[in-house]
């Protein structure tokens, strides 16, 4: 399982991995508002690198009153053991 992580993090974008970096140091969901306000890239950058996440499963939506994401559990766990 790590050697399929570490493949998808070497292609990933620097963009997505200021995303999943951001998104990993919290323990509850993050809204696009958030990202924002805690990074310097553009509303753009955001969107598209979340949208990108979204299709290669390492991202999950969640939709109540406000749109809120957060990494898969397993992906997640990677992250916060081989990337930090």
């Amino acid at each position: 399982m790590k050697l399929l992580f570490d493949t998808l993090y070497q292609i990933i974008s620097d963009v997505e991995k200021q995303i999943v970096l951001k998104i990993s140091k919290r323990d509850e969901n993050i809204s696009i508002e958030d990202l924002k306000i805690s990074s310097s890239l553009s509303s753009i950058d955001i969107i598209n690198g979340l949208q990108s996440l979204k299709r290669r499963y390492l991202l999950n939506q969640t939709k109540t009153n406000n749109t809120l994401f957060s990494l898969s559990s397993l992906f997640k766990e990677y992250i916060k053991n081989f990337q930090m």
